[in-house]
């Protein structure tokens, strides 16, 4: 991995840490000094030492890895695959769930429920 990608990893996690931070500090309103550095602190801590595990455990499982890597692929990709012609020929088109036709709120599929 060279210079670029890590610095994309990084900024990847300084992201994740930014809004965490943000979340944080819009949902807990009354915090002590402790818990104010504390949540911080630990956020970091994982946030370095995780990429470290990664690192370490794809170090040793490398070999079982490239070992087998196309056929976890395929059976990745064959699964993905199945389950989008199932859902092609199945009678409902549509939503998994049923829309309340008074609800206004957005859906995750991009369009207005509002009437």
């Amino acid at each position: 991995m060279g210079l670029f990608e890590i610095s994309l990893i990084g900024v990847g996690l300084a992201m994740d840490a930014a809004s965490v931070a943000m979340t944080n500090g819009m949902v807990y309103k009354k915090l002590s000094i402790s818990n104010y550095i504390s949540m911080p602190l630990l956020f970091g801590i994982f946030q370095g030492i995780m990429p470290l595990f990664g690192f370490y455990a794809g170090t040793l499982f490398a070999g079982i890895i490239m070992k087998y890597s196309g056929i976890v692929i395929f059976a990745i990709l064959a699964v993905i695959g199945g389950n989008m012609m199932k859902e092609s020929l199945s009678k409902e088109r549509g939503s998994d769930r049923k829309q309340d036709p008074d609800d206004d709120s957005f859906d995750l599929s991009g369009y207005s429920n509002q009437h």
